[in-house]
């Protein structure tokens, strides 16, 4: 079992450190539609990385990007993610893929999605930035942009 320290607890004379564990929170994408790239934890609840860059050829664009993964080990946790590199190509010229108004989606039950509001994109960096703190577990979040979860 993957354990992580989350916080220590000291007293006011220092004397006592307590450790409070839990399990490492756990990403994974291995379902129907699942697409994220290589993620890392830089610090707890912090994770940077990348979606899976698919390639296209149909004379318009060259290449489009999704996200749709699992996260467990997340109640009670704030988690912030970073996707880095999504600058598009459309119609041979770089294009914006996500923007600040860009709100990706999360469940815990996969019928009821509820949209995640704190978002900011970098543009000169392409980096897509959003952060929830998540209640129940475990918790499936995507981008709006490939899968509609409010159609069945």
């Amino acid at each position: 079992m993957n354990i992580r320290t989350n916080y220590f607890i000291v007293s006011l004379l220092g004397s006592l450190l307590i450790s409070c564990s839990s399990p490492a929170i756990k990403l994974s994408y291995d379902f129907d539609r699942g697409s994220l790239g290589e993620m890392i934890e830089e610090e707890p609840g912090h994770f940077r990385g990348s979606t899976m860059h698919w390639l296209k050829n149909d004379s318009i664009g060259d290449q489009y990007y999704w996200f749709y993964f699992k996260a467990d080990h997340v109640k009670d946790q704030t988690l912030t993610f970073e996707l880095n590199d999504l600058a598009g190509i459309y119609r041979g010229k770089q294009h914006i893929v996500y923007t600040d108004y860009t709100q990706p989606v999360y469940s815990y039950d996969q019928e009821r999605w509820e949209r995640i509001r704190n978002v900011r994109y970098d543009s000169a960096s392409s980096t897509f930035i959003f952060s929830e703190s998540f209640t129940s577990e475990p918790v499936w979040i995507t981008s709006p942009l490939v899968k509609d979860p409010w159609r069945h």
